[in-house]
């Protein structure tokens, strides 16, 4: 990409770069870089591997981490150029050990798995019934399922930085989920959460807006959920906090990469220095969202009452008293020593697998060669739901 092109898309997704947003991102960016130094000296455990990262790190990594904190405020370009030209290297020495991972972290991507581009132009949030960008009342909700003969009802939640569209877009031909259900004489129920309001917060309206559908249904029908990504924590705060009043209401739970020990604010950003190269300006999307003081939810994504001990634990009982149909993907094609670190490139493996054991392992599949951009649109995501719906 010409500086020009770059300067250009910078101002009109960013307006102004002042110095405290230059500082942010290369805070982030830092931190990341340590992040990452640390993460990979522990994984790569063979004597020469591991030499030889020690020798990347010990001499790399200070080099590139000296470089960007001695950057100006002016060349955001340089900033980002050096963050990717690492990372660059990073894939270049585990793609010998790992065939498929530019494929799984480049290839055929659904931008909407990570974020909403409304999250960048809209200027009111809230916790809404989303369906084709328009909002429904609770009182129609209950209307259309009372008055027409539909076989189950689907709650789909998307990420928490996301919306809607994620469940209604076509991508490579492949049939939206939303059309998926409703060929399946299904009525879905989609959601918008609001970035501004903390993980609890969103629940709470969640679960009154629940409450009001639930009390007001006077037609008996199966209520399933679908939740993707971050979009789990909701479904996983609404069956803590009210499991009295869900127990008997959820049929079936299928939860879609499922970051049960959250998801690090480190791997946004690796995500946004891997698409430098390949789409710049999603990558500055990217960083616009993780800067945005008014997004309060983000700082929910690993730092949760969802997380702490003894919520996993209690949570460890309740999972056994549901039908709980997991589903999430591994970029690695085969089990290895890369695969607890890559995850699905956004979450880590273990914070994917946590609940495995609390849950049958018929009910559990793995997606491998597929990231966590690339599961939704996937054929292999719909011939399992196919199987479980």
């Amino acid at each position: 990409m010409e500086r020009n092109q770059f300067i250009q898309d910078i101002s009109l997704i960013y307006g102004k770069v002042t110095e405290q947003i230059f500082f942010q991102i290369r805070e982030l960016i830092v931190n990341s870089l340590m992040f990452v130094e640390k993460q990979l000296v522990d994984i790569s455990d063979h004597p020469n591997l591991k030499e030889y990262f020690h020798h990347l790190f010990s001499n790399e990594i200070v080099k590139n981490i000296e470089q960007i904190k001695n950057i100006s405020q002016e060349s955001l370009l340089t900033l980002l150029y050096y963050y990717s030209e690492f990372l660059s290297n990073i894939i270049d020495i585990i793609q010998p050990f790992e065939p498929s991972l530019t494929k799984s972290l480049f290839n055929e991507i659904f931008l909407p798995s990570l974020f909403s581009d409304k999250l960048l132009t809209s200027e009111y949030f809230d916790v809404f019934i989303k369906n084709n960008g328009n909002i429904l009342s609770t009182e129609r909700v209950v209307q259309e399922i009372q008055e027409l003969n539909y076989k189950s009802v689907f709650l789909l939640i998307p990420p928490l930085l996301s919306d809607e569209t994620i469940w209604e877009s076509t991508y490579q031909n492949q049939t939206t989920i939303d059309n998926l259900l409703k060929n399946k004489n299904i009525y879905t129920i989609k959601f918008q959460f609001d970035p501004a309001k903390t993980i609890q917060e969103n629940s709470q309206i969640f679960y009154s807006i629940l409450k009001d559908i639930f009390d007001n249904l006077e037609k008996k029908i199966q209520f399933n959920v679908i939740a993707f990504s971050t979009g789990n924590y909701i479904i996983r705060y609404l069956i803590n906090y009210y499991n009295d009043f869900f127990i008997n209401k959820f049929y079936n739970l299928i939860m879609i990469n499922s970051p049960e020990l959250g998801v690090k604010l480190e791997r946004f950003i690796l995500w946004a220095g891997f698409l430098y190269k390949y789409d710049p300006k999603t990558s500055i999307k990217i960083l616009k969202i993780l800067t945005d003081e008014n997004f309060k939810i983000i700082n929910d994504f690993d730092n949760s009452i969802l997380f702490s001990k003894q919520f996993l634990q209690k949570e460890k009982e309740i999972f056994k008293q549901y039908k709980i149909n997991k589903i999430y993907s591994l970029i690695t094609e085969n089990n290895s020593m890369w695969s607890p670190w890559l995850g699905d490139g956004l979450i880590e493996e273990p914070s994917l697998s946590f609940h495995n054991e609390d849950i049958s392992e018929k009910n559990i599949s793995i997606i491998n060669g597929t990231s966590h951009l690339q599961i939704i649109p996937s054929a292999e995501l719909r011939n399992i739901l196919h199987q479980i719906i």
